[in-house]
């Protein structure tokens, strides 16, 4: 795979979380420059209204599902519509500290050996 940019895709699967992803959301500022799009896959969450809300950031693409098509084809489907060699998956529930995350970002972006990176 040849990796045309160091821009990431950042997945994040809801069912419901709409309590607990805007502080996620507000958190990804921490890393705004790394950040291509967010892709928020919605498994027919019932406060679908609140999460649209977040929807007026520029980045953020919505996919509504209309039923509960559990987390690994959520996954998928966020995977399938990325445009970027690099994606983080989040859950909603997370949100970042700080910008730590940033060493392990351009570590996998600058080792062709690497095909997937996970934190301690």
């Amino acid at each position: 795979m040849s990796k045309i940019n160091n821009k990431i895709s950042i997945i994040i699967v809801t069912y419901n979380s709409s309590r607990t992803i805007f502080k996620l959301i507000h958190s990804l500022n921490k890393i705004d420059s790394y950040i291509k799009e967010i892709i928020i896959i919605d498994n027919n969450s019932s406060d679908i209204d609140k999460i649209l809300k977040i929807k007026s950031n520029k980045k953020i693409v919505l996919i509504k599902n209309n039923k509960n098509k559990g987390f690994a084809k959520a996954v998928n489907q966020g995977i399938k519509i990325s445009k970027q060699n690099f994606i983080l998956l989040i859950n909603p529930d997370c949100y970042l500290k700080n910008d730590s995350i940033i060493d392990s970002i351009k570590r996998i972006q600058k080792n062709n050996n690497i095909g997937a990176i996970g934190g301690k």
